[in-house]
C-alpha cells in the first residue's frame, strides 16, 4: 500500500507541474477535470481507503485521459497539416 500512495503523490505531482505549463485558456471542463484529479491523487491516503473516492479518481482520470487524446489528435492533425 505504501508504495501504491508513493506512486499517487508522484503522479499528483508530476500532473499538477503539467497542468501549471497548459495554457490558460483551455476549455473549463478540462481544467475541472486536471484539477479533481490532482486533488484526489494529493489526498491518496483517503482516497485508496475509500471505495467511492477511489472511484471517481478511476472516473475522472480515465474522463481526463480521454479528452487529452483528443487533443493530441487535432494537435497532430494540425501538424500535417501545416508539413504537408
Amino acid at each position: 500500500m505504501k508504495t501504491t500512495i508513493t506512486v499517487l503523490k508522484s503522479c499528483a505531482k508530476d500532473l499538477h507541474e503539467v497542468r501549471a505549463r497548459l495554457p490558460n485558456n483551455l476549455e473549463p471542463g478540462i481544467i475541472l477535470l486536471f484539477d479533481s484529479v490532482v486533488e484526489r491523487l494529493e489526498q491518496c491516503e483517503t482516497v485508496v481507503n475509500d471505495r467511492a473516492a477511489l472511484i471517481a479518481l478511476i472516473d475522472d482520470g480515465l474522463l481526463l485521459a480521454g479528452r487529452l487524446s483528443e487533443v493530441a489528435l487535432v494537435v497532430a492533425e494540425l501538424a500535417k497539416h501545416f508539413r504537408g
